[in-house]
């Protein structure tokens, strides 16, 4: 039971551990003790069937989700709790969710990639983008090497009357 300290009794042979009281209660008497100081008849309080039942229950029942670095679930488990706390609906639609397992997440980025190459098959590469681009690109290399070839000449090296674009003299 939650909260309560659990003692659990295994053995190798079978029938040697049991959950009826009657039958724990003569082996008790059975045992040779000058005073027998817990009372026989309080197997029968400490072991109700219904109670028995659960346990039985929550030990053959799948076991929880395990939180791990892979796959944590604390989050996800805290929402939930919180949502039924809170008596929102919004855990009904959680849990919904969570049953369609990876769909709800693959099929929207599936439709945007089919979307966006539409979109890229639909429209034509124009051209005159194409030849601005090249023109760009042309205008980038011509401005660099004019500098280039400009940092080459030095004042010390060209007369006066030497403009720096007369290559001949730098």
């Amino acid at each position: 039971m939650p909260g309560e300290e659990q003692l659990f009794c295994a053995s190798e042979e079978p029938g040697r551990v049991s959950e009826d009281p009657s039958v724990l209660e003569q082996r008790y008497l059975a045992i040779p003790l000058d005073a027998h100081r817990f009372p026989a008849l309080g197997f029968h309080s400490l072991l109700p069937a219904d109670r028995i039942a659960f346990v039985r229950q929550q030990l053959a029942d799948p076991p929880g989700e395990l939180n791990t670095d892979g796959r944590p679930v604390t989050y996800w488990l805290n929402m939930l709790l919180w949502g039924k706390f809170s008596a929102s609906q919004f855990v009904a639609w959680l849990e919904r969710l969570r049953d369609l397992g990876p769909w709800p997440y693959v099929v929207p980025a599936v439709v945007l990639v089919v979307l966006l190459l539409l979109r890229a098959g639909m429209e034509a590469w124009p051209q005159s983008r194409l030849r601005r681009q090249a023109a760009t690109l042309a205008l980038r290399r011509s401005a660099s090497s004019r500098w280039r070839r400009s940092s080459r000449c030095s004042s010390a090296t060209r007369p006066p009357s030497a403009s720096c674009s007369d290559a001949s003299r730098c």
